[in-house]
């Protein structure tokens, strides 16, 4: 199992072929995820990565939370219902640091709760407009850094990574949210 992330800014393009947005040739960077400044998001990441081999994106059943047991408390998996903008997201695991970071809330732990029927922290437009992005793309994405508007709740990042069965459609995401303490942590 991967549990490093090596960031290779040097890396041989492949039969010439210059990599899009989407992925560099190593697949590092597939959907930003190169840019997340957390050690406990990168790993995450190489662990779905790692999973994912050859295919798109891997399945909910290739994932085994106890291989990554110090950095599941940090992961979420959303069950994905309808497609498009009608695309609705149900919390079918939340790690324990996603619960003690929502113990101000009225559901501290949402599991088994639909995303846009649980009190969240911050405004969760973005969030849910991100989960659609990468069901309708199967391409992973990286929300850095997000500065929330008050002091109560410090900076995060999110990755967001699409799981499905024979890497045809997206049907679950695991999400890393990770606080970061100050800026010079980033």
């Amino acid at each position: 199992m991967i549990l490093g992330m090596a960031r290779d800014s040097g890396a041989q393009l492949l039969g010439g072929v210059v990599p899009t947005d989407k992925e560099t040739t190593d697949g590092s960077d597939i959907g930003g995820l190169s840019r997340a400044v957390s050690t406990r998001t990168q790993q995450v990441a190489a662990y779905w990565r790692e999973l994912r081999g050859d295919r798109p994106f891997p399945a909910w059943s290739d994932v085994d939370l106890l291989a990554i047991y110090d950095l599941a408390r940090n992961v979420s998996v959303v069950d994905v219902e309808g497609t498009g903008a009608s695309a609705r997201f149900r919390y079918r695991f939340v790690g324990t640091a996603l619960v003690d970071y929502r113990t101000s809330l009225e559901f501290p732990d949402p599991t088994g709760r639909w995303f846009d029927a649980v009190e969240h922290h911050v405004s969760t437009d973005l969030i849910v407009e991100s989960y659609r992005n990468v069901v309708a793309t199967q391409v992973p994405r990286l929300l850095g850094a997000s500065r929330n508007l008050t002091e109560r709740h410090r900076a995060s990042e999110r990755a967001i990574l699409p799981l499905g069965p024979g890497g045809d459609a997206v049907d679950k995401l695991m999400v890393c949210v990770q606080r970061l303490a100050h800026d010079d942590d980033l």
